[in-house]
Order: C-alpha cells, then structure tokens, then sequence
C-alpha cells in the first residue's frame, strides 16, 4: 500500500468578508449607517439605514427598532398591547429632520 502526503487543493472562498465596521458620525456625535454586518445591538450604530414607507432613504433610531425590555413585566405588556403595526420617523443624517415613516407590521 503506498501512502499519499499530498494536500488537499483549498480555494479562496468566493463570500466576501464582511468589512470593518466602521460607520460614519454625524455633527451631533451619532453614528450611522447599515447595521447590517452588525452582531450584536451595541455594534448597531445609533441611526440605522432604512428605506421608509414612501421610498424615502433615510435612518431610523436603532433604540426605536430595537425595544429593550428588561424585565419580565416590560415583556408581557408588550405581548399584550397587541399592536399590529410600529410606526417610527425616518431621519435625515443628522438624526433631526424627518423624512418620512418606517413601518413594522406584525401578522397573525
């Protein structure tokens, strides 16, 4: 039986790495941009890149997509409200001017 040392042949995958996550500040201090390579809430940045209700590009408040609901209470008032829909203000870059809405519908 003879023995192979041969290495298998190893590709370069054809995925792009995900790039720094680096996002851009605003003149208020805020960040923004897509949080879409993000991992975790606290890498999201402070404004989220979203296209609003009317086509209109613009940024939404992470703290306004994101609910942080800390305690069991918090969550079951949640569940309770039965809210079908939440409806958040676009902004502009600067976090000030609203641009439009961004809507998050739930279904039954």
């Amino acid at each position: 039986m003879t023995a192979c040392n041969a290495s298998p042949r190893i590709q370069r995958s054809l995925v792009p790495m995900a790039p720094e996550k680096t996002y851009e500040i605003n003149e208020n201090g805020l960040t923004y941009g897509s949080d879409f390579y993000a991992e975790s809430l606290e890498d999201s940045p402070d404004l989220v890149r979203v296209i609003g209700k009317n086509g209109v590009e613009g940024y939404v408040y992470s703290k306004d997509i994101n609910l942080e609901l800390n305690t069991l209470d918090e969550v079951l008032d949640y569940i309770n409200s039965g809210q079908p829909e939440f409806i958040v203000p676009v902004y502009a870059e600067d976090g000030i001017e609203v641009l439009d809405t961004f809507e998050i519908i739930t279904e039954d």
